[in-house]
């Protein structure tokens, strides 16, 4: 089975009893700022299928605008199936200028996956 992913980026990620996860000021396809550059955190929910159960680790790869590309390592080794869904708070999102800002996984090294495209403008252009 391929992997296969989404991720959706928001303000604030919130965990409610029941285990449900409340997400606030979510972005759909634009991330419109006041001016740039953007340099911010918003907080991330990525949800994978297709994870093998031995699977260990998962990249998550930040293709920035006009900046360097991050990416950050989280252990996956606890998950028991095919799917698995991270929050992740404090995920950091730079553009020099507009453009788009593109995310992608890696899972135990394996070729990158394209996970979310955003477009970053300025709000009303």
């Amino acid at each position: 089975m391929p992997i296969r992913g989404s991720a959706l980026f928001c303000d604030s990620l919130r965990r409610e009893e029941g285990g449900k996860i409340l997400v606030v000021g979510g972005y759909s396809h634009v991330l419109c700022c006041s001016e740039f550059p953007l340099d911010a955190n918003f907080d991330c929910l990525v949800r994978m299928s297709g994870i093998e159960a031995q699977s260990k680790k998962l990249e998550l790869i930040l293709n920035h605008i006009g900046y360097d590309r991050d990416s950050s390592d989280f252990d996956i080794s606890e998950n028991d199936g095919p799917n698995i869904t991270l929050a992740i708070l404090g995920v950091p999102i730079k553009a020099a200028s507009a453009g788009e800002f593109v995310v992608q996984v890696s899972v135990d090294g394996s070729e990158p996956v394209e996970v979310e495209r955003l477009l970053v403008s300025i709000e009303g252009e």
